[in-house]
């Protein structure tokens, strides 16, 4: 894959973690997993699609078998192939990878990471314990920026939120 300019990838500029106190850079030997969504083959359809079909009667509603729609749904092989080329160019291991789950799932030290993705990665002290954090947005390269939505798993800070009501 040739080398080109880098993007900011969709979805992947951080928020700030309120609260947080920057420890130090990780350890560049710290090993690191993402999961780098593809783009589908096909949009997903519309909210106002599913109520259409929504609104027929089950017995006249038609659903595709898992196998159609990941066929028409999926990523393209050829998107799969060319994140997991940029993955090789970077020294990164290619753990799985998913045309119909659109994902690649890819593993490396955080020093590969951060040279993969043009980002730094820092340690953080918060309420909840210690987290990783990228510091600024990832990066991808131009060639790749419409076809990786999203590239997750390089913040490892807790997400989750408890739903009221429960312990």
């Amino acid at each position: 894959m040739t080398s080109s300019p880098c993007v900011s990838g969709p979805g992947s500029n951080p928020v700030p973690i309120p609260g947080a106190r920057l420890v130090g850079p990780v350890d560049p030997q710290e090993a690191v997993e993402v999961t780098v969504r593809i783009r589908p083959r096909a949009p997903e359809p519309t909210a106002k699609e599913v109520e259409a079909m929504s609104a027929l009667p089950a017995g006249e509603r038609r659903y595709p078998s898992r196998e159609s729609y990941a066929a028409a749904h999926g990523a393209d092989p050829a998107d799969v192939q060319k994140v997991e080329a940029f993955a090789r160019d970077h020294k990164l291991e290619v753990k799985e990878s998913s045309a119909s789950r659109r994902s690649v799932v890819l593993t490396g030290t955080a020093q590969q990471m951060s040279a993969a993705f043009a980002v730094s990665l820092a340690r953080y002290d918060t309420d909840a314990g210690s987290c990783r954090a990228a510091i600024g947005p990832a990066q991808v390269p131009a060639e790749l920026a419409g076809i990786i939505e999203a590239v997750v798993g390089l913040d490892t800070r807790s997400h989750a939120k408890p739903h009221p009501g429960t312990t």
